[in-house]
């Protein structure tokens, strides 16, 4: 089994409950065969990727932004495991900056899929899978509905150029983008999101009430959206990705 998960749909709402105790064998051969494709959307040598990666986010030396690198791939991860199909890049555009647009562009068909990732440690004060999914879909809805400091659907197009998305899907992205530009935003409920919560652990596994988690979902009462796609990830560690990115490069 790649991922340990949980699923519940329910009406419009889908709801992934993973837990990440240990990078498995099997979990292991997975991240093997997709790091190249997730990273930079081609095939490629696994150790030198694997040297990049370890080396991009440990640069960015703050605890943060590490863990967000981290459950971002983790997400990636996931939805290709799924089924999705990546439309962005894991790698920024901009050597060693943060991504100005989504998180993740994904599609299934001719549908378009926007998600935003948001994660903390266990040690965080009132952190819950709850509270992360709010703020991730609060930030996807500000960049769908609003006037946001950055053309999230220009930065969504780039992307989606630089890894071949078709045509079609360009041209809606491009659509967006002028949108944007002419101050008309869109409507949440026309889009399919997927606003995404990964909770690291201190290294010490806690066993997870997948039941528990998926009830306070259901329990938050503003998200909205065409369909979506709701993900709680509960990883162990951080540092085990770490060790996986350097186990081949020691």
């Amino acid at each position: 089994m790649v991922f340990n998960v949980t699923q519940t749909v329910d009406d419009k709402i889908e709801i992934s409950v993973i837990d990440i105790e240990t990078i498995t064998e099997e979990l292991k051969q997975f991240i093997d065969e997709n790091i190249h494709q997730i990273c930079i959307g081609e095939d490629g040598d696994l150790s030198t990727i694997k040297l990049d990666l370890k080396g991009r986010i440990e640069r960015w030396g703050d605890q943060n932004k590490i863990i967000g690198s981290i459950a971002e791939f983790f997400i990636h991860l996931y939805l290709k495991y799924k089924g999705y199909k990546q439309e962005c890049l894991f790698f920024n555009l901009e050597e060693n900056s943060l991504k100005k647009g989504f998180d993740g562009l994904y599609s299934i068909e001719d549908d378009l899929w926007f998600m935003e990732s948001k994660s903390g440690l266990i040690t965080t004060s009132g952190i819950t899978h709850a509270s992360k999914i709010r703020e991730a879909y609060n930030d996807v809805k500000a960049k769908i509905t609003t006037e946001v400091s950055n053309n999230p659907w220009l930065n969504a197009y780039n992307h989606a150029r630089a890894v071949g998305t078709k045509k079609e899907l360009r041209d809606r992205l491009k659509s967006l983008s002028d949108d944007f530009i002419n101050h008309r935003y869109q409507s949440i409920d026309d889009n399919n999101i997927i606003p995404s919560a990964t909770i690291f652990l201190n290294g010490v596994w806690t066993p997870q009430n997948h039941d528990e988690i998926v009830q306070s979902i259901k329990r938050i009462s503003i998200l909205q959206g065409k369909k979506i796609h709701v993900i709680c990830v509960t990883q162990n560690s951080y540092e085990m990705f770490m060790q996986y990115l350097g186990a081949e490069n020691e």
